[in-house]
């Protein structure tokens, strides 16, 4: 009888084994079965939300242009949204009248082109989930095709009005523009500074020359004055009076601590600001040149890698960086004596700063591999990245800003369409206005009131062109 009563036991207690097996091994396989359908139904809603988001956004699209078919004067520049009465589409107050529906949230920006064009940018909002936000945003040119007049040349077919063969076989670097003459500096050679008279923009001629040791990397122009940086050890900057742009004169140099070559400058009465490529000394330098035959140094600063160019706005100085883990360099330069780094920002990837404007709140930073970064520099402790633009392959080696900073001006040493026109009148949003595909080139320079572009690059024949709308 005890046996019997053992061997009982033995076959119960192994039983509730294999059911407690089971059923885990039943639970697993049901919680894998819920969480499949449960990201399944989330992704699938998640697409269909997208899909429903663009079509709201291209029905504003459309909506905007009913708008303008009723009276091209109703596209007012600003933020809207869209409202209909009666059947009849009309743009108002976002704030007041926020077009909303269901989850998404619908806004309609127009900007000017010129004035018979506008650029209108449908953006949708919505919460796909808990954590994560979705945007759908479209963007079109409407025009005033009511408007029966003579075509106005346009940026957006950009061809050449003019070539110069400027003396030598060597690169020309960058340009700039004052007046009715371009000064370009040139990689050595005699003569490596050369001044363009462009009275007509479209017959551009030399009317003089200078030879100064060493390459000339970059330029800035101001009153009677030109700003080389060099790649001239001992004469890292040329201070170059151009009072009489067919007799030119050096009048002042500076001789930066170490021989690493200068890259970029930029002026701002009376300090010139001086960046140069990474190396044991600094990369940044405030030079006084109040007295321009006699500058002198206030301050300099390490950088993290190559400066490559420099603009200044108000306190602060924002240098096109080669550091990987902070391409744009924020410098505090209330101090001249005393320089300080107040900010960086990382982009994406590892590409080079190499290129770089600025207005307002706003600085533009081309870079090696083609793409542009946009940035908010309200706060420069802590700048932010508002939006890329890629413009195909090859090194944004320059950049120029015109009709009222809403056009950017951009040249690229490789690949296709090496003068490209952004519109930039929405930061968010910056597209494609206008290409030309031409030789590779290494520097640009916006005259606004000629309305012409003036580019540089490699070509030895010709090394400087004349760019205009057509």
């Amino acid at each position: 009888m005890p046996k019997v009563f053992l061997r009982i036991k033995k076959q119960i207690g192994f039983s509730l084994i294999e059911v407690l097996i089971a059923i885990a091994v039943f639970g697993l396989i049901i919680t894998a079965i819920i969480g499949a359908v449960i990201y399944g139904r989330e992704s699938t809603m998640l697409a269909g939300a997208r899909s429903r988001a663009s079509f709201f956004a291209n029905e504003g699209l459309e909506a905007t242009r009913n708008i303008r078919d009723a009276n091209f004067s109703n596209l007012t520049d600003g933020t809207w949204a869209i409202s209909t009465s009666g059947n009849i589409f009309s743009l108002v107050n976002p704030i007041s009248f926020p077009d909303v529906n269901g989850i998404f949230t619908r806004t309609i920006i127009i900007s000017t082109i010129d004035a018979n064009t506008k650029m209108v940018v449908s953006q949708v909002n919505w919460q796909q989930n808990p954590q994560r936000t979705g945007q759908i945003v479209l963007t079109t040119y409407l025009s005033n095709w009511r408007q029966a007049v003579t075509p106005t040349p346009s940026w957006a077919n950009p061809g050449i009005a003019a070539t110069l063969d400027l003396p030598g076989n060597h690169d020309a670097y960058k340009v700039k523009s004052q007046g009715d003459y371009s000064f370009v500096v040139r990689n050595n050679g005699n003569p490596s500074f050369n001044s363009v008279g462009i009275t007509n923009a479209d017959a551009p001629s030399v009317v003089g020359t200078q030879n100064v040791a060493g390459a000339l990397f970059n330029l800035a122009v101001s009153g009677n004055y030109a700003y080389a940086a060099s790649g001239n050890n001992s004469t890292e900057l040329y201070i170059i009076n151009i009072t009489n742009p067919a007799s030119t004169t050096t009048t002042g140099t500076y001789n930066a601590a170490g021989n690493a070559d200068a890259r970029g400058v930029y002026f701002a009465s009376p300090r010139v600001y001086l960046t140069r490529n990474f190396s044991a000394d600094p990369e940044f330098f405030i030079i006084n040149a109040t007295n321009p035959a006699s500058p002198t140094l206030d301050g300099s600063l390490n950088l993290p890698g190559t400066g490559y160019e420099v603009v200044v706005m108000g306190n602060y100085a924002y240098v096109a960086n080669s550091a990987d883990n902070g391409e744009l360099q924020v410098v505090n330069v209330t101090n001249p004596a005393a320089p300080t780094i107040a900010g960086t920002l990382d982009l994406p990837g590892a590409e080079d700063g190499l290129s770089i404007e600025g207005f307002g709140t706003t600085v533009v930073l081309g870079r090696i591999g083609g793409q542009v970064a946009i940035i908010n520099v309200a706060n420069p402790a802590a700048p932010a990245l508002v939006s890329t633009y890629n413009s195909g392959a090859g090194n944004v080696e320059d950049l120029s800003l015109g009709n009222s900073n809403n056009y950017l001006f951009l040249v690229k040493s490789g690949g296709a369409n090496q003068f490209q026109v952004v519109n930039i009148a929405t930061l968010v949003s910056p597209a494609l206005f206008g290409q030309l595909t031409v030789n590779p080139l290494l520097g640009v320079d916006y005259h606004s009131a000629k309305d012409r572009a003036f580019v540089v690059g490699a070509d030895n024949n010709p090394e400087f062109r004349t760019l205009k709308p057509q």
